[in-house]
This record gives C-alpha cells, structure tokens and sequence, in this order.
C-alpha cells in the first residue's frame, strides 16, 4: 500500500510539472506574440511603388498617387441655365468646381450654380480665370475674384486659373510671381487656395516652363493632362 501510495505521488508530481512546463511554454508564446504584435508598425512592409501620372488620378501634389478618391468636374456659364447637379450626384459624383467669374464680371450662371450644387449636396470648390501679365494685375483679379465669392462657403479650393494662351509669352519667373501675387492674397483672406493649369506649363515631366515646384508645396495644385476621348493621345 505504501509503495501504491509513492508511485501515485509520483505521477501526481510528474503530471504538476508538466502542467507548469505547458503554462509556462504557452505564457511564453503569448508574451512573443504580444511583442510580435506590437513591432508591426515598425516592420517595414515593402509597398507597390506610387503611379504616376495625371491620366492615373490626382490626389496630392503634382503627380498624384495613382489612387482615385473622388469624381467631380468643373462647371461654368457654357453648360448653360438651368445645369440638373442632382442628377449629377446622383451618377456618382461628389463635388463640383465653379468658375466665378474673371477680369471683366462674374460668371453668369455661378450664384444659380453654386445654389443648386449645394442643394444637391455636392461638395464645392471655384476658380478664377485670369488675364493677368503681371503681379499687380493677378493681385487686383484676386480682389475682384473675392467680392465675388464673398459669402460663400467652400469645401474646395478656390483655384487660380492660369492658362489662358498670351501667358505664353511670359518668362517663368513673370508667371511664377503672376500666380503668387493672386493665391497670396486669397489665402491672406482665409481661404484654401491652389492653381490650376496644364501640365505642360506647370510639370518639368511634361516639358514645364513655369517654376512651379514651390507653389505646388504650399497650394494645392490642379494639373490638366487627359487622353483624347479614344485614349490614343495625351493632351496636357
């Protein structure tokens, strides 16, 4: 019976220390997978290198990332009186840029446009097309562009329009100190603001001539580079 007795002792201490070795091995494993858990935002993950390229989305600074985040187009007098922005929205878009005008008035639909596009709960951005040949002249078009938009509140920026064709004849310094003068002020007045223009006249990429690398690191910039409606050619 005594012999019984140690023999049961025995298995019993055999059995409580492999019990504690288990525990102890799974505490183990748990603790590494704590540890394991909390590096992973240290691991570096390799990542798909960044697309570029305007025809592949925009998204921030001047070649987007490739990602598309939202769907929106800008709107002026020429889509005419009367322009359905709920049927727009309802197609899957969510937000509009308006032309508000430029040297000489305001666009003649934007106050009807504006009213509408937010009825329609779209978000809104404007732009100002300027005419300006120099510093001082994109400083007055930014004050008319102000008392034309005073008033209204704005999801988007509100874009300088640089492209019409007699800015070609500018030397990039002339242009880059054109577009400044106007965004200065309108931020100076509380707003968001960037430029818009074409590729081509505002990305070294895509043969460039206007400096515009800081701009685009401290307004937003809306570049326009698109392919003909058969894709065959890229327009910029």
């Amino acid at each position: 019976m005594r012999l019984v007795a140690a023999d049961t002792r025995c298995s019993s201490e055999r059995a409580e220390k492999h019990m504690k070795t288990a525990i102890q091995k799974s505490i183990s494993m748990l603790l590494a997978f704590a540890l394991l858990l909390a590096l992973l935002p240290a691991i570096a993950i390799p990542q798909a290198a960044a697309a570029t390229g305007y025809d592949r989305g925009y998204s921030g600074g001047r070649g987007g990332d490739g990602v598309l985040y939202a769907y929106g187009i800008d709107v002026s007098e020429h889509q005419g009186t009367g322009f359905n922005f709920q049927n727009l929205k309802n197609a899957g878009y969510s937000y509009v840029i308006l032309r508000c005008g430029f040297v000489s008035r305001k666009d003649y639909r934007f106050e009807e446009y504006y009213t509408n596009a937010k009825a329609a709960g779209l978000d809104v951005g404007t732009y100002f097309y300027s005419y300006a040949s120099t510093a001082s002249e994109a400083s007055a078009e930014a004050d008319l562009c102000l008392s034309y938009i005073a008033g209204k509140k704005f999801e988007y920026p509100v874009y300088f329009d640089f492209e019409d064709p007699s800015a070609q004849s500018y030397n990039g310094t002339t242009a880059y100190n054109i577009c400044m003068a106007f965004m200065n002020k309108i931020e100076a007045a509380g707003y968001l603001t960037g430029l818009y223009g074409y590729a081509s006249w505002f990305d070294e990429d895509y043969g460039g001539w206007v400096p515009t690398a800081s701009i685009c690191s401290k307004y937003e910039c809306w570049l326009a580079n698109y392919y003909d409606s058969d894709g065959s050619t890229m327009n910029s």
